[in-house]
């Protein structure tokens, strides 16, 4: 079973599942601080360690910024993006083909990311 992420922890995943899919590659500690209002890079280290614990995340320690999406997070840009391809394709906006498309999406966006 696996442990929901605290409103914290899923506020930094998203931080950089976002930089990630804006620039392709992880965003420093203080541009995840910045963008969730954490004033400490101790603590954004702290909690992407925990992410990391969770796996959610990968590192790379021969990198610099080497974080890797392993388990993304449903973002609500994605459910948006998925009903929109859904209408488009006029398939059935099943929660099914939703969440299929939604993964589809995420996929295109963040290519490093396994399927959960």
């Amino acid at each position: 079973m696996t442990r929901a992420l605290s409103d914290r922890q899923e506020q930094v995943m998203l931080a950089i599942q976002r930089d990630f899919a804006r620039t392709g590659r992880s965003p420093t500690l203080e541009a995840i601080g910045k963008e969730v209002g954490i004033t400490s890079k101790g603590r954004v280290h702290n909690i992407i360690s925990e992410l990391v614990a969770l796996g959610h995340l990968e590192r790379d320690a021969n990198r610099s910024r080497g974080l890797r999406i392993v388990k993304p997070i449903p973002d609500d840009r994605f459910e948006e993006a998925a009903r929109a391809a859904c209408a488009a394709l006029q398939c059935a906006a099943s929660p099914d083909n939703i969440a299929r498309a939604r993964d589809a999406i995420a996929a295109t966006l963040m290519p490093e990311a396994k399927a959960a």
